[in-house]
Parts: structure tokens; C-alpha cells; sequence
């Protein structure tokens, strides 16, 4: 199961967002010499669910979504379009079954003037099932 090809399918699939970030959308880190705007996504941890039997065959994941553009109101447009892809989103994609993602937290966490961008950070919870 790849949680990983099923964010980038939500996000990547979806015109209105690319026409902010192009399909630079990666998993943990933007290559170095990528032109901005881009998008990261990364999971940072992976939790089984267990019943009295067992395990219950759901998998809870924390993700972390960070969104680079020279602009900040181009950063929250595309922030307010991932929020509106992922937030309660169920369903199957890439072969990964979703019982629903749902937003935790934004943060608009900085501008880095070295490199003339602003980072916007979004936290998720995915259910997964296997």
C-alpha cells in the first residue's frame, strides 16, 4: 500500500491546482534546482488499529503537507485547494483504500526572503485500510 501515489493522485489529478503548482508536487523533499511554486508531502508516522481480536485492518497516518510560492496569496489558494481535495475525502485511489483524511492544523510558517518564498504548512490524518 502506497499512501505516497494515492496523495500525489488527489493532488496531482486536479486541474484547478496545477494551474498554481504546475504538477510540482513531491514526496518529502523539492529537488534541488526546482522552480517554484511546489508542494511536499510526507508522512510522518504510520499507527495500526487493534481490536480485542486483533488487528482491525485500518492504518492511521500523520501527513505533513508544505506548500512553497513566491506569492502568499497564491500559497493559500493552493492551500484552500488541497484542504478542499483531501479534507473528508473516502475513497480508492491508486489501489489504496481511504476511509477518510481529514485536516488537523495549517500554519503559515514563514517567508524566506534568502530564496523569496513562503511556506504554508497543513497536517492530515489518513485512515487507511488495508
Amino acid at each position: 500500500m502506497d499512501a505516497g501515489k494515492l496523495v500525489y493522485s488527489i493532488l496531482a489529478n486536479d486541474a484547478t491546482l496545477t494551474a498554481i503548482v504546475n504538477t510540482r508536487i513531491y514526496p518529502g523533499f523539492v529537488p534541488q534546482d526546482t522552480q517554484f511554486p511546489a508542494i511536499t508531502y510526507a508522512f510522518d508516522s504510520q499507527f495500526p488499529t487493534k481490536s480485542k481480536d486483533g488487528d482491525a485492518g485500518l492504518d492511521v497516518l500523520d501527513m505533513s503537507l508544505v506548500i512553497y510560492h513566491e506569492n502568499y496569496e497564491q500559497a493559500q489558494a493552493a492551500a484552500e485547494r488541497c484542504r478542499a481535495l483531501l479534507n473528508y475525502y473516502s475513497g480508492t485511489a491508486q489501489g489504496v483504500t481511504v476511509d477518510k483524511i481529514t485536516m488537523e492544523n495549517q500554519a503559515d510558517n514563514s517567508y524566506v526572503s534568502q530564496y523569496e518564498f513562503v511556506v504554508l504548512t497543513q497536517s492530515y490524518k489518513i485512515r487507511l485500510r488495508r
